[in-house]
């Protein structure tokens, strides 16, 4: 039985624990029994438990555990009792018992006790679980007094309890949250799932998809895509078709395929029918030329059939290596990666982003993760043909997004980091100009909006309005230069969401581990603090430390924001673990001439690991090193630097981590995988943003 309770601005998600009794002359026989309610965010550990006979003046205990189920920040919830109903033809009594029955009671609420059992200060009335606090374990205690000085009673059959009357509900009740299935305040929807692909993000709003689209698909037809049963090159056209199926009115469709050579197949036009006939009729055979194939895939996007208003979008799949045109045919040619780069390079500048795909086990994955790198796309793995659906229906709602562009002024005259309500400036213009031309004037707290943008070059341009008069500790007029990419949604300029001007140091964990998994954990992590990265305006400051058996500033504070990204995505994985020595070096860039007085400096410290050096021998943990790392921290919040931690993995201390990060004010994320860096490094820019 679950117990579901709806009341006012609440959802109640039950944990029922039904506390039935039986007697049996002298003996009082009790069962706790509970139903898991398996939704979002909570889930509970136990189907029953069992507490047998008890006598009376025992006492008896039985745990359950209340787990989070990874969705979000964490969610806080409440533990309650209730009397079970009672049918209509049940009379209440104040003492729970019956005077017809005197032999048991129908309340057992009174006897029932709930312990939080692992300190960490949770109580029935406020409890909580969240990415660095996966599980509460709680133990329900149980002691029944004697009924009437005994608890003997003249009934052979005992008392039947199928209808559930008799005994108490124990129940967990949490706050409204998006994923709970309900529409609630700000929500656009919630479907009450985890997919972010299916017309309901997991920020429960509806993605807003692009106007016009010019796509190509780069499909390899190399011999390999005819392996397996169905072939790779069957699954790929299925695929394939599926995405092109969606294209709308004003999207155009092309076909670009290679092997030994590359061909254009169908130039674009929005006859999608004709498309997919071509990608049906596609043959394995042959080499991998990905190189001609991204270099036709280029022309076509300038051809005449391009239209010079859409946004230029490939899907570039492979499951080999590049060994053409310059190699023999087999294996991999260093050449023809390079020449493939290359050609990412050009399409870059020509404002073409290549989706790629990688299938199976042999692939470059490195070469595919820097063509989309390079074009502000995004790399897939597909360890089988079974998982090119999903892989394309996400890239496609990736482009189901329009971009925008918002921000709030503010006017810190305190100059103590801190927005109050009179700081809000009103009435000051904002000027867009490039592919629209629009202007707004910022609302009584300060903010502005201009949403369903086009990809493209944009210039924002701020300045005091008339009849307007505030004192500004910025120049009066500021212009800034952006480029939008489709999906992206800009804050974090001084005229943007973020409330202080910004230092930051990433202090990413370079050790061996990080090149395990694949993609590896390093090239996942560089992806993640990039996008953090370039959100960053042109008064933020960011640098690079990072760490392995030693630690290094690979790049000082400035508000060189590109350089930052180049040193992120030269870093490689090999050795040992030094966190204290990353945060020294941290800390004195972060307090170096080169720091800005006037802004928050914060730390972002990634790791795979356990601190194992410079005191320990390089693997496993150092209890030296650990206190060195908590040491440094202390130094951190002495100069008024946040540190925000991130644990990757399994293999980490997080309560070392977790202490980092409460001793500088900051906050810890733990990423089970990978997959969840980019949400973790978003959570953190919102939070140096308030």
């Amino acid at each position: 039985m679950v117990n579901i309770n709806k009341k006012p601005k609440k959802l109640i998600i039950a944990l029922v624990v039904i506390v039935s009794i039986t007697f049996a002359l002298i003996n009082l026989q009790t069962n706790l029994l509970s139903v898991s309610a398996i939704v979002i965010p909570v889930e509970v550990s136990i189907n029953h438990l069992n507490f047998g006979t008890v006598f009376p003046g025992e006492n008896l205990s039985g745990d359950f555990i209340v787990t989070y189920a990874e969705i979000g920040d964490g969610i806080e919830y409440r533990i309650v009792q209730r009397r079970k109903p009672l049918g209509s033809d049940h009379p209440e009594y104040p003492d729970g018992g019956d005077p017809l029955m005197p032999g048991y009671y129908r309340n057992l609420c009174p006897y029932l006790t709930k312990i939080s059992s692992e300190g960490e200060g949770d109580t029935e009335s406020k409890s909580f679980v969240g990415p660095n606090d996966i599980t509460d374990k709680w133990t329900v205690y149980f002691s029944v007094p004697a009924i009437m000085g005994n608890v003997a009673q003249d009934h052979d059959n005992g008392i039947v309890t199928e209808n559930g009357e008799y005994g108490c509900d124990i129940v967990i009740e949490v706050d409204e949250f998006c994923g709970d299935g309900i529409v609630n305040g700000n929500e656009q929807c919630d479907d009450g799932n985890s997919i972010n692909d299916d017309g309901c993000q997991n920020d429960c709003t509806i993605p807003e998809c692009i106007a016009d689209l010019d796509f190509i698909f780069i499909m390899d037809r190399s011999g390999s895509m005819g392996y397996d049963h169905p072939t790779r090159l069957s699954q790929a056209k299925t695929a394939a078709n599926n995405f092109i199926s969606n294209l709308e009115l004003g999207d155009q469709s092309a076909l670009v395929s290679y092997s030994t050579t590359a061909s254009v197949d169908k130039t674009l036009s929005g006859d999608h029918t004709l498309t997919q006939t071509i990608v049906n009729s596609l043959q394995a055979t042959g080499a991998t030329n990905i190189g001609d194939a991204i270099s036709l895939s280029i022309d076509e996007f300038s051809s005449l059939e391009a239209n010079p208003d859409a946004a230029k979008i490939a899907i570039l799949l492979t499951d080999g290596k590049a060994n053409k045109p310059n190699g023999p045919g087999y294996g991999e040619h260093p050449a023809d990666v390079a020449y493939a780069e290359a050609q990412a390079q050009v399409a870059a500048a020509a404002g073409i982003k290549i989706f790629t795909i990688g299938l199976g086990t042999n692939v470059n994955t490195v070469m595919l993760e820097n063509i989309a790198a390079a074009t502000n796309a995004e790399y897939y793995f597909a360890p089988s043909g079974a998982e090119l659906d999903a892989i394309i229906s996400s890239i496609e709602a990736e482009l189901c997004k329009r971009a925008s562009i918002s921000g709030c002024k503010y006017n810190d005259s305190n100059n103590d980091g801190i927005i109050t309500g009179e700081e809000t400036i009103p009435g000051w213009k904002i000027e867009l100009s490039g592919d629209a031309e629009l202007s707004t004037i910022t609302g009584k707290d300060g903010c502005y909006t201009f949403s369903n943008l086009k990809p493209g070059e944009y210039t924002v341009a701020e300045s005091e309005n008339q009849n307007k008069s505030y004192t500004q500790t910025y120049p009066l007029s500021l212009t800034y230069n952006i480029t939008l990419y489709q999906g992206q949604h800009l804050t974090g300029y001084d005229f943007g969401n973020c409330q202080a001007i910004l230092d930051i140091a990433m202090v990413i964990d370079v050790s061996g581990s990080m090149a395990y998994d694949n993609p590896s954990r390093l090239s996942q992590a560089q992806i993640a603090a990039n996008q953090f990265i370039n959100n960053l305006g042109p008064p933020d400051q960011s640098s690079l430390v990072s760490y392995s058996t030693l630690a290094t500033i690979n790049k000082p504070l400035s508000n060189d924001h590109i350089l930052t990204n180049t040193q992120i995505n030269s870093l490689a994985a090999s050795g040992a673990t030094n966190i204290g020595d990353a945060i020294a070096i941290a800390n004195a860039e972060l307090t170096s001439p080169s720091a800005n007085p006037n802004a928050l400096q914060a730390a972002i410290l990634l790791t795979d690991g356990k601190a194992n050096k410079p005191n320990g021998n390089g693997y496993g943990e150092d209890p030296a090193d650990v206190a060195y790392a908590e040491t440094q921290a202390q130094d951190a919040a002495n100069a008024n630097i946040q540190i925000y931690t991130i644990g990757l993995g399994s293999a980490i201390n997080a309560t070392m981590l977790e202490n980092i990060a409460a001793t500088t004010g900051g906050q810890y994320y733990f990423a089970p995988t990978t997959a969840q860096l980019k949400d973790i490094f978003a959570q953190i820019n919102d939070n140096v943003c308030q």
